[in-house]
């Protein structure tokens, strides 16, 4: 009779142990790469990175949170059930876009945990750009270096639907030459809000609304002045063709 109570304890305590906890993550293994995107800072305090997984990865997650510091943030994926998550994602992919602070200086350190997976990249301020490097095959950038836009200088995206609109665009240009501002040309590369050809100018592109066209210039002056002439550019045309401002360190008008 002993025996038998001793037998039934056992098997009682190998089932109860064998369950896994609902607050538990599984033991995941992740099939699919994480892919990161950076971009140039906005009003010189924080840059955009997005974190992306693919398909296969996705399908998996239930829960997700984040936690951005000053010099790291920490990303945690695992099949544990949320009913409150929410994670801007659809249900074949996971995105989300968080703002990071910019440090002028040193490195941001990045790590991704995905289950019982751990893996960690790192973003190098440096003094003209940003060097993005993966610290394992299971984290992709999107782009190895992105170029920092130089101080005294500002760049303007114009959308316009036609062709014949680019001469008010000229107009724009003689208007904002008469208080200071130089076209200039750039170091080739990635500046996150834009590309420059081997050309040293922008490259203009379309996308499913309008055409855009960029232009770089010089400018020490007031960002007030240029930002009075965008803003009566902009009423004149009644939406034909829109001017959008952006100073070298992010702020606009």
């Amino acid at each position: 009779m002993l025996k038998n109570k001793i037998v039934v304890l056992i098997v009682v305590w190998l089932g109860l142990h064998s369950c896994t906890s609902p607050n538990q993550p599984k033991n995941i293994t992740p099939q699919g790469q994480v892919h990161l995107s950076f971009g140039n800072p906005f009003h010189n305090t924080y840059s955009n990175l997005v974190i992306e997984l693919d398909n296969d990865e996705a399908n998996w997650i239930h829960h997700y949170k984040e936690d951005i510091g000053d010099n790291f943030a920490v990303f945690e994926f695992d099949d544990v059930e949320n009913k409150n998550i929410d994670t801007t994602r659809d249900n074949t992919r996971f995105k989300r876009r968080v703002a990071i602070p910019t440090v002028s200086q040193g490195s941001y350190k990045i790590r991704v945990n995905r289950g019982h997976r751990s893996d960690s990249a790192s973003i190098y301020y440096l003094d003209d750009m940003y060097v993005l490097k993966a610290h394992s095959e299971e984290i992709t950038f999107k782009q190895d270096t992105i170029l920092k836009v130089l101080p005294n200088n500002v760049w303007l995206f114009f959308r316009y639907q036609d062709d014949k609109d680019t001469g008010q665009i000229d107009d724009f240009e003689r208007m904002i030459f008469t208080v200071g501002c130089v076209p200039n040309k750039m170091r080739p590369g990635n500046y996150g809000h834009f590309v420059v050809g081997g050309d040293s100018l922008p490259i203009n592109r379309e996308d499913h609304q309008s055409k855009i066209l960029v232009k770089t210039y010089a400018y020490s002056g007031e960002l007030s002045e240029l930002s009075r002439m965008q803003k009566s550019f902009n009423t004149w045309h009644d939406h034909t063709v829109r001017a959008y401002m952006s100073r070298w360190d992010g702020v606009v008008p």
